[in-house]
C-alpha cells in the first residue's frame, strides 16, 4: 500500500456521511439502521428520500448528496425555509427519530379512472402506454469493490442524482443498479478504518449499460480479521 497516494482525495463529504452514519446508529441501533415505511401500500413518506421503502439514516445521506449535487431541487429543502443547508438533513434525522413522518398519497388511481371514460380516450391511452414502455426502459450500472487481498462483499453503495437508491455488494464484491437514462453519482459508504479511491463516480446513462465502475479500498487489510 506504500506506493499509493491519496493526498488529493477530498475528505469533507465522506466525513459528513460518516457522522450521519454514526448518528443513525445512535438513533436506531447497530442492528436496525432503518425502519419500514408504516404507511399503506398506496402511500409513501416524504422522508423516504432514496425511495427504497424504508426510513432511516440512508435517507439522510441521500438528502446530503442531493443537496450537494442539486441544491435547487425542492426535495433538498426539507425544512421548507427556501434553501438547502445541513439543517435540512438534521431536521430529517430528528423527524425520523421521533416518528414524525409525512405521508404522500399516490394519485395514479384517480388518473386511471379518468382515462377509461370514453372510447376516444382508450385509443389515446394505447399511445401513451407505448410511450411509457419506452420511458421505463432501464439500464445496468455495475462495478466491484476490491482491495489488495481481493474482492469485498457487504459494502453499502449509494446512488444519488436522478434516482436515489441503496444496495450492497454481493459475496463476489459486485454491486448492480437498474436505472433509467439520467445523471448519477455512485458513492460507497465509508466506515472508520478504511476508505475508497475514488470516493465517488459521476456517470451519465444514455441508452446503454455501464460497467467497470470499480472502487479500490485502502486500509481494509489492516483491520482486525482482514489480514
Amino acid at each position: 500500500m506504500s506506493g499509493r497516494s491519496f493526498k488529493n482525495v477530498p475528505v469533507v463529504p465522506m466525513l459528513l456521511i460518516t457522522l450521519l452514519y454514526l448518528y443513525g446508529v445512535s438513533i436506531f441501533g447497530t442492528d436496525n439502521l432503518s425502519r419500514a415505511n408504516p404507511n399503506p401500500a398506496d402511500m409513501s413518506c416524504r422522508e423516504d428520500i432514496n425511495g427504497d421503502g424504508n426510513i432511516g439514516v440512508a435517507d439522510a445521506i441521500a438528502l446530503l448528496l442531493l443537496g450537494r449535487d442539486d441544491p435547487g431541487n425542492s426535495m433538498a429543502d426539507y425544512n421548507g425555509d427556501g434553501k438547502y443547508s445541513i439543517s435540512d438533513v438534521i431536521k430529517l434525522l430528528l423527524n425520523i427519530r421521533d416518528g414524525n413522518l409525512t405521508p404522500v398519497t399516490d394519485t395514479t388511481a384517480t388518473d386511471t379512472t379518468a382515462t377509461d371514460t370514453t372510447a376516444t380516450d382508450t385509443t389515446a391511452t394505447d399511445t401513451t402506454a407505448t410511450d411509457t414502455t419506452a420511458s421505463n426502459q432501464t439500464y445496468t450500472i455495475q462495478g466491484k469493490i476490491y482491495c489488495a487481498l481481493g474482492l469485498i462483499g457487504n459494502i453499502q453503495i449509494l446512488l444519488a442524482g436522478d434516482m436515489q437508491v441503496t444496495t450492497f455488494t454481493g459475496a463476489d464484491g459486485i454491486y448492480t443498479f437498474q436505472v433509467p437514462n439520467g445523471r448519477y453519482t455512485i458513492i460507497p459508504v465509508e466506515i472508520f478504518g478504511y476508505g475508497f479511491n475514488p470516493i465517488s463516480r459521476n456517470i451519465r446513462v444514455s441508452g446503454s449499460d455501464i460497467y467497470n465502475q470499480d472502487f479500490f479500498v485502502f486500509g481494509w487489510e489492516s483491520l482486525p480479521g482482514n489480514n
